[in-house]
């Protein structure tokens, strides 16, 4: 802040802006989570997932103008908003497992995991399948720079791949979860930040004969680090657990019936979610208008109450 008088003006841009957008958005999703799983390791489990685009912002800032930087930040929410609704229906599923985990009857935790991550695959084809035909659209209205619109489909046409192994993924969270195996969780969540980190740094900057690829390279990276999670995640349940005594791994027929009793649970918190997740998708959209644009901010130190004004 440089001090004028009674006057303050504070000089920002969008970069700063959205950097202290992006911290104030991680902990709102951290403590939100933390909220909703009342586990501290499951909490931080959800906080290693929401580092994703943080590292792949980081390992691109040396390497794309600050229009391209921006872009990240606004495709990672978007895609975060859509892993939501995943993540929100699981909530119901781990709901239900809870409940028999508690009333002893294990063998039947294994059905409504096998009809949850079906429902989710098929949920996953549908959001996949859309966004590659209305997300171009859709971003392109609300995209105010040509530049950030192109970065930002470059990265969503790779990263929407990982709709598929998010969303299994979040199954076998709800299940650890609700079987109070929660240390996994965080085993689990750095295998897939390192692997993330290991991944960034050979397809963004091209190394080990592989060709550069920049923002695409960061998204290409991130979902092959979450079907790494689902791959140490089956590996491990086959290896460690019961998976007879909780009946993991059957599948008969789509119960239609299982399916309407988490619906029932999780409905109200995918809705919740979205709501929570889509105003900062709103947020970033907003200040993507704001481009590159210089602003400032003028304080008056008077005896009645500050008042700000943008200029």
């Amino acid at each position: 802040m440089i001090r004028n008088g009674s006057h303050g003006v504070i000089l920002c841009d969008w970069h700063l802006i959205t950097t202290f957008a992006s911290l104030l958005f991680k902990i709102h999703h951290a403590i939100y989570e933390q909220t909703n799983s009342k586990d501290h390791v499951s909490g931080i489990n959800q906080l290693a997932h929401g580092a994703y685009d943080r590292i792949d912002g980081y390992r691109l800032s040396g390497t794309c103008r600050r229009g391209r930087a921006r872009c990240l930040r606004l495709a990672g929410v978007y895609y975060l908003v859509i892993y939501m609704l995943g993540f929100g229906f699981s909530v119901g599923a781990q709901v239900l497992m809870a409940r028999r985990n508690g009333e002893g009857e294990y063998e039947r935790i294994g059905e409504v995991f096998t009809q949850g991550g079906l429902f989710l695959f098929l949920l996953a084809a549908v959001l996949f399948t859309a966004s590659n035909l209305l997300t171009p659209h859709l971003l392109h209205r609300m995209i105010g720079s040509e530049e950030v619109y192109r970065a930002t489909m470059s990265y969503l046409d790779w990263r929407v791949y990982g709709f598929f192994f998010s969303f299994i993924a979040v199954m076998f969270r709800a299940f650890y979860v609700s079987t109070t195996n929660t240390k996994i969780l965080t085993a689990n969540s750095v295998v897939m930040v390192l692997t993330n980190v290991v991944l960034n740094y050979i397809l963004i900057f091209g190394k080990f004969g592989f060709p550069a690829l920049g923002i695409a390279g960061a998204a290409i990276a991130s979902s092959i680090s979450e079907a790494v999670s689902v791959l140490f995640f089956v590996i491990y349940t086959w290896k460690k657990i019961d998976y007879k005594k909780y009946g993991l791994f059957r599948f008969t027929r789509v119960d239609f019936r299982m399916l309407g009793q988490i619906l029932s649970v999780s409905i109200w918190v995918m809705i919740q979610h979205g709501i929570a997740f889509g105003g900062w998708f709103i947020f970033f959209i907003a200040m993507e208008h704001l481009g590159e644009r210089r602003w400032r901010l003028r304080m008056w130190y008077v005896a009645s109450p500050r008042s700000c004004l943008c200029s």
